[in-house]
C-alpha cells in the first residue's frame, strides 16, 4: 500500500489517498511506518477493467520487518480469538457492528456473526464500540494474538540450530571456517531463546563428523562416519544440546575446529550426507540448519554430476533455463522432508569454482530461508562481511515452525505466490522460519465479473512459534479502494510495489524460459549481466525480498557526496532524530539520476542498489577529496581497489559524514553492503556499468531509460 519505513525515502509513487489505510499493517489511522507490507492501493471493479491493466495486481508482505514500531499484541482470554465462522477472517476495524453490538457482518464475506459473550461491548451514537480505545485489534490493520491451546498441534519447539560445516582444503584455505567459527563464538549471547536455545554441530568433508555435546563438558567428542551411503547418528541425545547447559563445550569447539582441521587436504565434499545426517540430529525438533560450502559436492547423494552443468553454449538456446533449476532432485526432495519437520536452510556458498547454487538454492527456496554467495571468498578481503551476515542471520527477529494464509473479499481469489515457502495447500503458505528480512508476495484475479462493494479487503494470518516459547499470530488487514476508471488505478498506483511483482514474476519466469523470452515480457534487464549462480542469488533476493529491495536493485539510488553537495546541503551525513519515531536517522544527500551523464567529473557519488554501495569518483576530482577521505592526495593516483572507505577518518569532517550515511543505508538489511572504490574511466567502471541504469547498456542490448520509455511511448500509440 506505498508504506515505506519512517525516513527511507526511497519509494517512488502517490501517497494512499486520503483515509485509506496505509498498509497491511498500517490500519485506518496509523503510521505509515508501522507496517512492512505494500499493497497497490486500488482494485478494478471488473474482470473486464481487469483485462485493461496490463501491470500486476497484488500485495508484497513482510509481516516481520523491523521498520516502524511494536506490534501491539493482544492475549483475548475467555473469548477466545473471534473470527467470522465462514470464512475464518480474523476480527478487524473493517467489520460491521449490528444489533447493538451483538452481532457482526463479516467484512469478507458479508456473513453476520453472533458476538461471543465474553467479547460483547454496546455501541455509542456513531456506532461504534464504547471499548474501542482499549481494543488494539478494531483500531489498527495490525495486531498479533497470543494463540490459545487450540491453534497447536505440538509444545511450542525452542530455537534450534545445527551448524554443518565444510572443512575439507577450500574451506580451511580461504580462511572460511576460521571466519564462521569467530562469528558464531561471537553471536553466542545473541541467540533467540534464551534458556531454551538448542545447538549442535556437523562437520564434513569426504566423510561426515558429528560432536556430541554433553551437559557440563569441558570439551566435546567427533564421531566419524566415513561410510556416507549408510549412515547413522551416534549417540542421537547428545548431538543437539542446550546451548546454557552445554555453553563451555560449544566455545572450546568452535576454539579448536579451526586447529583441528588446518592441515587438510582433501577437496571432496560430502554435502548431501552431510544435510541428512543433520536432518537426522534435528528432524524431531526443527529448527534452522545453516550450511557453510565451499568445495563442490562431489561424494554421495546430491553430488555434482560431471562435466559441470556451468555450460556457456546453452545460453540464448531453448534449453538455458535448466541452468537455473536444480539438476539433482535430491534437494528438493530434502527440502519436502524438512518442511514436514518445520526445519529450514540457509546455504552459504564460498565457492573459488562452480558450485551449483540453483541446486543447492532449492533448499532455502521451499524452506523459508536464504541463499549467501562469496565468490572465490577471502577471509583478508570478505571476513568482514561474512561476519557482519552471518551476525545479522542469527540475531534478527524470528519466527519458528510458522505457517500464512491470505484472505480476500468475495469476487477475488489469490493467484500466485512468490517467496521462499512450501505450499501445503492450495492457499496456506509453510514456513520453517520466518524472519525479519523475508518477504512474500501475491497476485490477485477476479473470481466474479463485477464486484458489488465499494471496498475491497485483503487480510494475511501468519500463525508462529516466538523465539520466547509463546504460540503467537500476527494478522494484517488492508482495506483497498475499489473503482471503475483505469486512469483511477494509475492515479493509485505504487510504483514500488509494481516493480517488485514484476521482478518477483520474471524470475519465476526465467526457470522456464529463456531470458530473452523473459526481457520480451518484462523488459527485465538485471540477470541479463549475472552469471547463473549469481543469478542464482539475485534471483533469490527478488523473490523473497521486501519492495525496498526490488526497487534498489532495479533503479540505484546515487548520491551526491562530492566537494560541491558538502557546501550546498550542509545537513547531509549528520544524525537527527525522528519527530514521529523517536528514532535516530541519518540526512541523507541529494540524489541524482541513475546516469552517467548526470554525474559530475569533478564530483563523487555514492550509489545503493541494496546489495552493494560503491563510491564513484569522477575523473576530475580534485585530490583534496582523497586526502580528507582516504588520508592522503597520492590516492588520487593509487588503484582504487586498494582504497577503503572505512574506517571513518578522525578529524575528517566529509569521512565521518560518508561512513553515517552508510551506516545509514546498511539498516535493517540482511546483507551487510561492501563498499567499493571505482574510479571514472577505470576498467573496473564496467562492473557497475548496470547500475547507471538510465544509461544503455550496449553489452546486452539493452536501451537506456529515456530510450525505453520512448519505445514504449511508439509502441502505445501505434496499437
Amino acid at each position: 500500500m506505498g508504506a515505506a519505513p519512517s525516513g527511507s525515502g526511497h519509494l517512488v509513487g502517490p501517497p494512499p489517498p486520503g483515509g485509506l489505510s496505509s498498509g497491511l499493517g498500517g490500519g485506518m489511522g496509523a503510521s505509515a511506518s508501522l507496517s512492512p507490507p505494500e499493497v497497490e492501493l486500488a482494485i478494478p471493479a471488473s474482470q473486464s477493467l481487469r483485462g485493461r491493466w496490463h501491470l500486476p495486481l497484488g500485495a508484497v508482505l513482510a509481516p516481520m520487518s523491523e521498520a516502524g514500531g511494536p506490534v501491539p499484541v493482544v492475549d483475548m482470554g475467555a473469548a477466545g480469538i473471534v473470527r467470522c465462522a465462514r470464512c475464518r477472517t480474523y476480527i478487524n476495524p473493517h467489520v460491521t457492528w449490528l444489533d447493538g453490538g451483538r452481532s457482526f457482518s463479516c467484512n469478507v464475506c458479508a456473513t453476520v456473526n453472533q458476538t461471543p459473550v465474553e467479547y460483547f461491548a454496546a455501541l455509542d451514537g456513531a456506532g461504534r464500540r464504547v471499548d474501542l480505545a482499549q481494543r488494539p485489534e478494531l483500531r489498527g490493520g495490525t495486531v498479533e494474538y497470543v494463540a490459545p491451546a487450540e491453534y497447536m498441534v505440538r509444545a511450542p519447539q525452542p530455537p534450534s540450530y545445527v551448524f554443518v560445516i565444510d572443512v575439507s582444503f577450500p574451506a580451511v584455505s580461504s580462511g572460511m571456517l576460521a571466519s564462521v567459527c569467530a562469528t558464531i563464538r561471537a553471536q553466542l549471547d545473541a541467540f533467540h531463546g534464551d534458556s531454551r536455545t538448542q545447538v549442535g554441530f556437523i562437520t564434513f568433508d569426504s566423510a561426515v563428523h558429528y560432536y556430541a555435546l554433553r551437559p557440563g563438558a569441558a570439551t566435546p567428542t567427533m564421531h566419524v562416519v566415513a561410510d556416507t551411503e549408510e549412515l547413522f547418528v551416534p549417540l542421537p541425545d547428545e548431538l543437539l544440546g542446550n546451548l546454557v547447559e552445554c555453553r563451555t563445550a560449544v566455545e572450546s569447539l568452535l576454539d579448536a575446529l579451526p586447529r583441528t582441521w588446518a592441515r587438510a587436504t582433501g577437496v571432496d565434499s560430502a554435502t548431501g550426507p552431510a544435510l541428512q545426517a543433520a536432518f537426522l540430529v534435528m528432524g524431531h525438533v526443527g529448527g534452522k540448519m545453516l550450511l557453510f560450502q565451499a568445495a563442490p559436492p562431489s561424494v554421495g547423494i546430491g553430488r555434482l554430476r560431471a562435466p559441470a552443468r556451468d555450460n556457456p553454449a546453452l545460453y540464448g538456446t531453448d534449453r538455458e533455463y535448466s541452468l537455473r533449476i536444480p539438476d539433482d532432485p535430491f534437494y528438493k526432495r530434502f527440502a519436502a522432508e524438512c518442511s514436514r519437520c518445520h526445519i529450514c536452510v540457509d546455504v552459504f556458498a564460498f565457492g573459488s569454482t562452480y558450485l551449483d547454487l540453483a541446486s543447492l538454492g532449492a533448499m532455502p527456496k521451499y524452506l523459508g530461508g536464504q541463499l549467501y554467495a562469496y565468490p572465490h571468498f577471502q577471509a583478508a578481503r570478505d571476513g568482514a562481511r561474512l561476519a557482519r551476515e552471518l551476525a545479522r542471520n542469527l540475531s534478527r527477529e524470528t519466527g519458528w515452525e510458522a505457517v500464512m494464509r491470505i484472505r480476500c473479499s468475495k469476487g477475488l481469489r489469490v493467484t500466485s505466490f512468490f517467496g521462499h515457502f512450501f505450499i501445503r495447500t492450495s492457499d496456506l503458505l509453510s514456513l520453517p522460519v520466518v524472519d525479519a528480512d523475508k518477504a512474500f508476495s501475491v497476485e490477485i484475479a477476479h473470481d466474479e465479473s463485477v464486484l458489488t462493494g465499494q471496498t475491497a479487503f485483503v487480510q494475511s494470518a501468519l500463525l508462529y512459534t516466538a523465539s520466547n516459547g509463546e504460540r503467537r499470530i500476527r494478522v494484517h488487514t488492508a482495506a483497498l479502494p475499489v473503482v471503475s476508471d483505469v486512469a483511477e488505478m494509475y492515479r493509485a498506483l505504487d510504483a514500488g510495489a509494481t516493480v517488485a511483482l514484476l521482478g518477483k514474476a520474471a524470475v519465476e519466469r526465467s526457470l522456464a524460459s529463456k531470458l530473452e523470452d523473459v526481457r520480451a515480457t518484462t523488459q527485465h534487464r538485471l540477470l541479463l549481466a549475472l552469471r547463473d549462480d549469481e543469478r542464482a542469488v539475485t534471483a533469490a533476493a527478488i523473490v523473497s525480498g521486501p519492495v525496498e529491495t526490488v526497487l534498489r536493485l532495479a533503479y540505484p539510488a546515487v548520491y551526491d557526496v562530492g566537494p560541491q553537495a558538502a557546501l550546498e546541503d550542509a545537513a547531509w551525513g549528520l544524525e537527527q532524530e525522528n519527530s514521529d519515531t523517536g528514532a535516530t536517522i541519518t540526512t541523507l544527500p541529494h540524489t541524482v539520476p541513475a546516469g552517467i551523464p548526470y554525474c559530475n567529473p569533478s564530483s563523487a557519488y555514492l550509489i545503493d542498489n541494496g546489495r552493494i554501495c560503491v563510491l564513484w569518483l569522477g575523473a576530475s576530482l580534485d585530490p583534496a577529496f582523497y586526502e580528507r577521505v582516504f588520508g592522503s592526495a597520492a590516492a588520487a593516483a593509487a588503484d582504487p581497489a586498494s582504497l577503503d572507505v572505512e574506517p571513518a577518518r578522525q578529524g575528517s569532517d566529509l569521512s565521518l559524514r560518508l561512513n553515517a550515511v552508510l551506516r545509514q543505508l546498511r539498516k535493517f538489511k540482511e546483507l551487510s553492503q561492501p563498499c567499493w572504490v571505482i574510479r571514472q574511466g577505470s576498467p573496473q567502471e564496467a562492473l557497475i556499468a548496470p547500475m547507471f541504469v538510465e544509461d544503455p547498456l550496449p553489452t546486452s542490448g539493452s536501451p537506456g531509460f529515456l530510450e525505453y520509455m520512448q519505445v514504449l511511448q511508439r509502441d502505445v500509440l501505434s496499437k
